[in-house]
This record gives C-alpha cells, structure tokens and sequence, in this order.
C-alpha cells in the first residue's frame, strides 16, 4: 500500500567523491516508497558528477541538477523550488540515516498531527581535529536534539543552538515561505528556524535517531570559526535586537576564558582535601 505521505530527500554536493557514495546507498536502501531523492551538484570535478548520473540512470527516483551554484544554501533553495513531495529533508554528503526504516517511522509520526516542522535527533560523530578543540567535543559521539519539544529557550538563541537540519523533516510550503537567506554562508538554516520560531510555527520533537551527522562540513572547520561567530551574531541581532546580542557575545568569551580556569582551580581544591 502506496505511503500518505511523499518525501523529498535532497543531498548538495560539491567534489564529494569519497562520502557522496555513502549518503545515496542510505537515501535509495530506504524501505518507503513514495520518495524522490533530489541530489544538487554544484558542478562537480573531481568523478562525483558522474557518480551520482550512474545512480540517477538505474534508479528513478534520483533527479540529478548538476551546474555551477553561489553555496550551499543557494543550492538547498534550487532544491526547495523542485520539490514535489509534501515534507523536505536535507541530508549532506557524508551522512546518512541510521536505519532502513527511518522514512516509514517518520511517516508515521507526522500522520497524527502534520506539523509544519519535525525534528528528530541525529548521532553526531566528531572528527579528530574537533576532539581536540576542547569541552565542546570531548565526547566522539554524541547526541544532537531539540530539547523542550522545539521551544526555543534564551538559553539556546545565546548559544546558537536550534538542531540539526539533517535530523529535520519540514513541510514543501513552510520551507518556500521563508527560503533559506543566501546572504548567511553557514548559518542560514539557523536564520530560517529562528524566523519559524518567531512565526509561532507547529515543530514537534521526536526522539528517534534519524542520521549519522559527520562534522566535517564547513560550519565545524576551525579556519570558518571567525565566520560563523559573525554570522551567529547578525542573527541573533536581527531577530533580538543589538543588546541580546552582546549578551551572547558576552557568555560565550566568558565561558571560553573561564571554563580552563575554574576547572584547574576545582581539581586542585579537590586534590588538597583527598
């Protein structure tokens, strides 16, 4: 029996020869049929064109736009606008879901209520460079979720924290309403989830564990760190106003000078009393 809903599955890709292998096998092994699996190619170089044109002549579903993009959000919107199915999900070169049955459970979850958004939990994986970066990523697998059913706290805005866009499954129209802001080189899915919040839009948290979430794409690469604090900044200044955003500032260069610091001093009491 043919699903109520259809899903549109879009992976973006530029020169991912090594991981793009990886994400298809996990979109077209899913055991739901009623499933298109868009696949944006900015024009690849390096063999992934023609890898994702191999998959695309044996399988139906995958529609393939290979041309030249202005990043990734400009090709998520190429996206967006192609779409035919009734909810949208975005699952990057490299990741993958976690099981066969992810779509299925996840159809089944939507059909009680339709929310506009869905947001599941992903398995994130730290690469090496980011274990060592510091308390943020001491663990190499961890857990990313909305918390509080998809409220989003003061805590989380000052933190820059809303989710994981792969782990998320949002409606056809409420993504065309509020096109991912193309101005943002890391942060525009941040921008748009915010802009939802705002609009008082319907999410739902679910804890099933929808993708295997590497972080190696270019919001977790050290050399972009100056970038995405910028741009963390404007979003929050947009929505919150100048003062909030200074708050955050603030918290976050408190956190980083403080936290070795009291840390040092805490195991050092501890030492002196045992």
């Amino acid at each position: 029996m043919e699903n109520d809903i259809q899903f549109t599955i879009v992976t973006v890709c530029k020169n991912e020869k090594s991981k793009i292998v990886k994400t298809i096998e996990s979109v077209i092994q899913q055991d739901y049929a009623n499933m298109e699996y868009l696949i944006i190619d900015g024009a690849s170089e390096d063999g992934t064109k023609e890898i994702v044109w191999s998959y695309a002549q044996k399988d139906k579903r995958i529609k393939v736009i290979s041309e030249p993009d202005d990043g990734i959000y400009n090709a998520m919107n190429k996206a967006i606008s192609l779409a035919k199915g009734d909810y949208i999900n975005f699952m990057n070169a490299g990741d993958s879901f976690t099981r066969a049955n992810v779509l299925g459970k996840v159809d089944v979850i939507l059909r009680k209520r339709y929310p506009d958004i869905l947001c599941g939990e992903a398995i994130f994986y730290a690469t090496e460079d980011l274990c060592k970066q510091g308390v943020n990523f001491h663990k190499k697998v961890t857990i990313l979720r909305m918390e509080n059913k998809g409220k989003l706290s003061c805590t989380k805005v000052l933190r820059g924290i809303w989710g994981c866009h792969q782990a998320v499954f949002a409606k056809k129209d409420t993504l065309r309403q509020y096109y991912f802001n193309e101005k943002y080189k890391i942060v525009a899915d941040y921008d748009w989830f915010v802009r939802n919040i705002k609009d008082k839009r319907e999410i739902e948290y679910n804890s099933i564990k929808v993708c295997n979430f590497i972080g190696d794409g270019i919001s977790w690469k050290s050399e972009n760190a100056s970038i995405l604090a910028k741009e963390n900044d404007a979003v929050v200044r947009q929505h919150y106003g100048i003062v909030f955003a200074y708050i955050r500032r603030f918290i976050k260069w408190y956190r980083k000078s403080n936290m070795k610091k009291w840390k040092t001093v805490f195991i050092r009491y501890l030492k002196r009393k045992l």
